[in-house]
């Protein structure tokens, strides 16, 4: 067995030594006297089960981790290209009002930071749909209220699309977890098992490499 086997390789080798352990009389009745015997197999075999479908699962919350980032990117790219347009126009239509330009946060550069990104955008958008004033600011250059309120819903949907992505990664990580667990679990038994199964089959070579294993030296 390789030093650092991948989890594929040990679930494949723990698959092989398992199935022929139950299938192949002889070896079955070599491990029995060791306290190995079919009710004790199938034990592991449910261990084994156990760590492929933790696999499988941790592989599929990544994937929807993956696919949530991705929707996430996509959302804010909308969304901010449209905003910076936005925050472009209202610089200009509001170039000579203080006060606008700081109800809207038109001063220095957008934040990188999703977080504050969104807290810029929410306030430009909403400080400007509460104020008629404002509203009427940004007429002449074709935005008006269901615009802008088009606008808003697309940094909403980056806020749920975060949501989600956050979910996605609490998910993978607890999926992660649960795979290590059953993958020690499995590791641990057939530890000891390929110290013993060398013992028994020790007048046996070929009935031990018929179980993927070989003999363990001191």
């Amino acid at each position: 067995m390789k030093k650092n086997p991948s989890i594929g390789e040990q679930l494949g080798m723990a698959e092989i030594a398992l199935r022929n352990a139950l299938a192949m009389p002889k070896v079955a009745a070599a491990l029995a006297p060791f306290g190995y015997d079919a009710p004790r197999l199938r034990a592991a075999q449910e261990l084994l089960a156990a760590a492929q479908t933790a696999v499988s699962a941790q592989a599929m919350a990544y994937g929807e981790q993956y696919e949530a980032t991705a929707d996430l990117q996509a959302a804010r790219a909308a969304a901010h290209e449209v905003y910076v347009n936005a925050v472009k126009i209202a610089r200009i239509a509001f170039k000579q009002d203080v006060q606008a330009r700081v109800a809207l946060r038109l001063t220095g550069k957008r934040a990188q930071g999703l977080a504050g990104w969104v807290e810029q955008a929410t306030v430009f958008y909403q400080n400007l749909l509460a104020a008629p004033d404002l509203l009427a600011g940004m007429a002449p250059f074709g935005y008006n209220a269901a615009r802008l309120a088009d606008e808003l819903a697309l940094v909403r949907a980056v806020e749920v699309a975060n949501g989600r992505q956050e979910a996605a990664k609490g998910a993978a990580r607890a999926a992660t977890q649960d795979r290590d667990e059953k993958v020690r679990a499995l590791r641990a038994w057939m530890s000891d098992f390929r110290v013993i199964a060398p013992i028994a089959l020790a007048d046996s070579m070929q009935l031990l490499e018929s179980l993927g294993l070989r003999v363990v030296r001191e």
